[in-house]
């Protein structure tokens, strides 16, 4: 089966209130049985967010597996919150991820491969398919009855990311900080969503 949704959001403007902005998600999904119970899960999102008074926390974030923009291997909210050469660079979004599942007991636990691809910019014109950052990994999930799923993906982030701005405004990576080489390895745990 599949899945397309698009959420539209005003703030301010004619309904008042202290930020005036609007923001548009469009998230699709599509989950596409395969050769030896094997299913394919892909998922793609593209968020978008303007305004003239935007709010510290309206921002769009991503990394680890935030609701937002999940992309395993790095740790939670890492892109999005810089601030670079004076522009946000959490508003605007694009995260692609591609899994394949196996139902190790039918419609309770599973295993999985999976690929994820996404980032965060200023403008739309900034996006650039270059800067995907990418991780891959595995993971195991337990449907549990009325707690919804708990799963854990152990991950690789394959590139090298923002982590900061110096004095100066300019980006410093995360290498450049810690002086650790990619691929970053991270443990994250889910809890109450399917993919």
């Amino acid at each position: 089966g599949s899945v397309v949704e698009y959420s539209p959001t005003i703030s301010g403007y004619f309904l008042g209130g202290q930020y005036q902005y609007t923001k548009q998600v469009l998230t699709a999904s599509a989950f596409l049985p395969t050769f030896w119970k094997l299913v394919l899960v892909q998922s793609l999102k593209f968020a978008n967010l303007t305004g003239s008074v935007i709010g510290r926390y309206d921002h769009f974030l991503a990394g680890g597996v935030n609701y937002e923009g999940v992309i395993r291997g790095y740790p939670d909210r890492s892109f999005g919150d810089l601030f670079v050469s004076g522009d946000h660079v959490g508003y605007n979004l694009l995260v692609y991820s591609t899994e394949i599942q196996y139902p190790v007991m039918e419609r309770r636990l599973y295993l999985s491969l999976f690929s994820d691809f996404g980032n965060t910019w200023a403008k739309p014109s900034d996006i650039n398919f270059s800067d995907l950052l990418t991780g891959v990994g595995s993971g195991v999930k337990l449907q549990v009855p009325m707690l919804g799923l708990i799963g854990f993906d152990f991950a690789l982030g394959l590139d090298d990311y923002p982590y900061g701005v110096d004095p100066f405004n300019s980006t410093v990576t995360y290498q450049q900080k810690t002086g650790a080489k990619p691929p970053y390895f991270e443990i994250h745990f889910r809890f109450g969503r399917p993919f």
